[in-house]
């Protein structure tokens, strides 16, 4: 039997990084690789969706249009490719390979889960502030305020008893949301106190990041350049490109070490969990 520890389970993604760190040094480059490729690719498909468009206005929206699609679903497909990557690594035997990636039925399983969370916590989201905004206006903040911590309270609860579910997913090839629900019955306040210490270590550690890219391109830039990290409009951008392609660059190449702080935790739970049903 496999006794959890919710502690050192939030401190797993740093024993991979670890242990692993070879692979995820070449995850970040394959992200960073994966993020040039659907730039060139969005950019061909702006230029053609311009040369057919039939003015100049309509150019520019086709193209924006097809531009954020494009990025956005590479963007996503290749965060998917990592992380269940993590997953096959720390969960199967299977051969490596070229850095336990791949693009099959684990990585169209673990979209499927997380979309179908995301789209199910916004509406219920919605949802929560709609029926505590009413009762608000029937009885006043006396009622309102607690409304919504209550509904708050239930969402966390339900995100907990799903958080296994990617994992689940890779790990016994098929949808993982009954399994994940089976497997956290009765662990939720565990499940809690390793998702808050992961959080905290996530946030210190993006914190970190931030102010060594100030400091990098303070040193860089006689400082000059500083104020650009607090701005993010169109005026900025094209006063500094170079300074955002280089922050862009530096956050891509840092994304799968965040994933493997966040999701290895996750792996730690399920097999700790799993182990102890099978006994």
């Amino acid at each position: 039997m496999s006794r959890f520890s919710a502690s050192d389970a939030a401190l797993e993604g740093f024993r991979v990084i670890g242990r692993r760190w070879r692979i995820v040094a070449g995850w970040a480059l394959f992200n960073l690789l994966g993020l040039l490729g659907a730039c060139v690719v969005a950019g061909v498909l702006i230029a053609i969706a311009a040369f057919a468009a039939t003015s100049s206005e309509a150019a520019g929206t086709a193209g924006a249009a097809v531009g954020a699609l494009v990025l956005a679903f590479a963007a996503f497909a290749v965060e998917v490719m990592i992380v269940c990557a993590l997953f096959r690594m720390l969960l199967r035997g299977d051969p490596p390979g070229f850095l336990h990636l791949r693009l099959g039925a684990d990585e169209l399983r673990v979209a499927v889960v997380w979309l179908v969370m995301l789209t199910a916590f916004v509406a219920a989201g919605l949802l929560a502030l709609y029926v505590a905004g009413l009762a608000g206006q029937a009885a006043g903040a006396r009622l309102g305020v607690p409304s919504l911590v209550i509904l708050f309270g239930v969402l966390v609860w339900l995100a907990i008893r799903l958080s296994l579910a990617a994992p689940a997913s890779v790990a016994e090839r098929r949808m993982g949301f009954v399994a994940s629900w089976r497997l956290t019955r009765g662990r939720a306040w565990a499940l809690l106190g390793m998702s808050a210490i992961a959080l905290c270590l996530l946030a210190m550690i993006a914190i970190m990041a931030w102010l060594a890219l100030a400091l990098i391109g303070g040193a860089i830039s006689g400082w000059s350049d500083l104020g650009l990290l607090l701005r993010t409009d169109a005026e900025a951008m094209a006063e500094r490109p170079g300074f955002y392609v280089a922050q862009l660059a530096v956050q891509f190449l840092f994304a799968p070490v965040l994933w493997v702080i966040s999701q290895a935790p996750l792996v730690a739970a399920y097999k700790a969990f799993a182990e102890t049903r099978q006994a």
